[in-house]
């Protein structure tokens, strides 16, 4: 008797056909279901994913690199909220352009760090108070090539000697062709008499190599013998010019 052909041998063989012929079916039931290993490398496009898909949770560490970040694209907003730290900035990268006006405050500014030399000709900051430069000049302290080390000094970095009671100060960041400077007379290490000594400025007449530095002229008045009557004994005295002295000592004062 001629077996009788049932559903069961006709899935059956159905199935068996698709095996042989390379067939591969798929029923994916449930969430969860799609691995790693059921995706090819390198087919995970960009517009497979959703947009805000990918949070930092799905990065690794270290992962995002300097060439993964559009120009521009880190804002005041990711820095402010800590998102980005000193650790993520390579030396020297932050520029004037990274910082919006006012943003550079006393708190992110170490001490010291601020010298005269970082500021422009003329310019103080704010609700700062005192000298930007000073220093007190004894001729004592010059050398014979014409060098001197100033006393109680602050912004000045050297003084030398010109010629015959002409000195030259300089203050680095500060020029002395825009910029005036106010000088007297120390008393205490100037020679007797200290009445006839005096101390001024050259202004405007830039000298030391960078032709910024600070000119100094010291000076005394010719001696006048006066008698008591009032009379002058010495006439040449009294019609006599000041001298250049290499005897007064001096203080010089840069706002």
């Amino acid at each position: 008797m001629r077996p009788r052909i049932t559903y069961a041998n006709v899935v059956s063989t159905l199935c068996l056909f698709l095996l042989l012929a390379g067939g591969t079916a798929y029923a994916l039931d449930g969430s969860n279901t799609v691995f790693t290993d059921d995706l090819v490398n390198g087919d995970v496009k960009v517009a497979d994913i959703g947009q805000g898909a990918v949070a930092t949770d799905e990065l690794a560490n270290n992962q995002v690199k300097a060439a993964d970040v559009g120009d521009g694209e880190v804002k005041a907003a990711e820095i402010a909220s800590g998102q980005v730290s000193a650790d993520e900035l390579a030396t020297n990268s932050v520029r004037s352009d990274e910082l919006a006006d006012g943003e550079v405050r006393t708190q992110e500014i170490a001490n010291g760090q601020v010298q005269a030399e970082d500021l422009a000709p003329g310019v103080a900051p704010g609700g700062a108070s005192g000298a930007r430069a000073y220093a007190r000049v004894d001729p004592l302290d010059c050398t014979q090539t014409g060098s001197c080390t100033p006393r109680e000094s602050k912004g000045v970095s050297g003084v030398s000697v010109l010629s015959l009671g002409r000195y030259c100060v300089t203050a680095p960041g500060i020029d002395a062709n825009v910029t005036p400077a106010a000088v007297s007379v120390d008393w205490q290490r100037t020679d007797d008499p200290e009445g006839n000594a005096s101390a001024m400025t050259r202004e405007a007449g830039g000298c030391g190599t960078s032709g910024q530095g600070f000119e100094v002229v010291t000076e005394r008045q010719p001696a006048i013998d006066v008698d008591a009557g009032g009379g002058v004994n010495n006439a040449v005295a009294a019609g006599g010019l000041p001298e250049m002295a290499a005897n007064v000592a001096f203080t010089i004062v840069i706002p």
